[in-house]
């Protein structure tokens, strides 16, 4: 159904008729093609509808594409979308646009509007108040439960969430109610008697990670927003979605090494900034991998099978890496790295994982190796099998030890754990591994005198 919308919007001409097939759809598939209508049948979708219907759709469109939808409005129609919208898609669409256009649209909206709008765009971006609406009910604690019903029914309508209520003495938060019990509630009783006092909420600096943490971890539908001990709004479910969502697909792209860049929408040369320093990076650690198994060259002319499984141990040390860093950025990213104890009993359960894990690799690559150079009647399958298996114990631990620590080291220092990438860290690793595979080559050659 949502491949007709282009056609739709191509071909009926009378913009009542247009308006009532395009309510058809819901506003996310319509914000899903206008980007690729021709500037025209935009023109014609904008006349169509009504400015709130055009805010809801503009709600679901990328700050940049809004941006740029945004300029093919006059400043009226712009600032009258605004008005529509709710507070946190709007700050969010200002705060794409350049100075001087959103101020254009602010001196156009209404006065109360307008101050909220400022307000909010003012906060810091990582910042829960960034993110927060002001658009909530609260109603005081002296108030009966019949005056509170009036109040709901009264402002139920321009607002974006009545569920829950928030209590309120002097604007300083007392307490949340939820609105079934408000409903069930008779007179006289009062809100105060019948709210909820366990109140979890955030601050205006907190990071909005912390702050959508909160909403998933409790349950909550939105989550009350503190200045002090004053309620000053709220974040939305649908919010911490979109933050947890985006910082998941930073990390993401953090492990892949492409600077959190994961967007196809994204300019080329965006890409390549952020995608080629951390290339060239890891072509120089791959220099020195290069240069630690050049060391060994001799080590190599006398036993040169070992060259045959370098690939084995390396693959194997680059899976462990990354599925350990893996695991510790997402504990992190979780908040569950906080405390000492927490990151102690973590890496003692990591270390005792890549224990069992190591000793396990190590036997099956032994027997493996042994069954294998036996096929091949190659003279030191023992030697060589002992080579393989005991630096396969040895480069696992140390691979697995490398993706825990580095992250939470890099959180330690206030750098983001999640540049602690898997390109990086599995490199770091293979330069560990060689070093110990050819290094317990030449020391057993060594003792043995030779494997000729």
């Amino acid at each position: 159904m949502k491949k007709r919308l282009p056609e739709i919007i191509r071909t009926e001409k009378n913009l009542r008729k247009l308006r009532e097939r395009l309510l058809d759809f819901h506003p996310y598939d319509i914000a899903g093609i206008i980007p690729k209508l021709k500037p025209e049948e935009r023109h014609k979708l904008y006349a169509s509808l009504t400015n709130k219907e055009l805010a809801d759709i503009f709600s679901y469109l990328e700050g940049k594409e809004s941006v740029l939808l945004f300029h093919e409005l006059d400043s009226t129609k712009g600032a009258a979308i605004l008005e529509e919208m709710d507070v946190d898609d709007a700050v969010d669409l200002l705060q794409e646009l350049d100075e001087e256009r959103a101020g254009e649209y602010l001196e156009l909206v209404e006065d109360e509007r307008r101050e909220d709008l400022r307000y909010l765009a003012g906060q810091e971006s990582t910042a829960v108040g960034s993110l927060m609406t002001t658009n909530f009910i609260k109603i005081e604690a002296d108030c009966d439960v019949k005056e509170a019903m009036r109040t709901l029914i009264r402002e139920a309508g321009e607002t974006e969430v009545i569920d829950p209520l928030y209590i309120t003495r002097d604007d300083k938060l007392v307490g949340i109610l939820d609105l079934k019990e408000l409903i069930i509630a008779r007179s006289p009783l009062k809100v105060g008697e019948i709210m909820k006092t366990n109140i979890v909420y955030s601050d205006m600096d907190e990071d909005l990670e912390i702050a959508a943490g909160k909403i998933r971890d409790y349950g909550l539908s939105a989550l009350p927003v503190l200045d002090g001990e004053t309620l000053v709004g709220i974040i939305t479910i649908d919010d911490a979605m979109d933050v947890i969502s985006d910082e998941a697909e930073y990390n993401y792209g953090s492990l892949a090494a492409v600077g959190g860049d994961i967007d196809e929408k994204v300019n080329v040369f965006v890409s390549l900034r952020k995608r080629l320093p951390w290339l060239l990076g890891l072509l120089l650690l791959s220099f020195v991998t290069a240069s630690v198994i050049g060391g060994f060259d001799e080590i190599i002319k006398q036993a040169t099978i070992l060259v045959f499984f370098q690939s084995l141990i390396l693959d194997m040390v680059g899976n462990v890496s990354t599925q350990t860093l893996g695991v510790t950025i997402s504990g992190i990213s979780r908040g569950e790295l906080e405390d000492r104890r927490d990151v102690r009993t973590n890496i003692s359960r990591e270390l005792r994982i890549s224990l069992i894990n190591s000793a396990a690799l190590a036997l099956l690559t032994f027997a493996v190796a042994l069954v294998f150079l036996a096929i091949r009647k190659h003279h030191a399958l023992w030697e060589v099998s002992l080579i393989l298996s005991v630096s396969m114990f040895f480069s696992v631990n140390i691979s697995s030890f490398v993706g825990l620590i580095t992250p939470i080291v890099f959180k330690k220092i206030g750098f983001d754990p999640a540049v602690a990438s898997g390109p990086l860290i599995t490199t770091i690793s293979d330069i560990f591994a060689v070093f110990i595979y050819y290094g317990f080559a030449a020391l057993l050659i060594h003792l043995s005198g030779g494997m000729a």
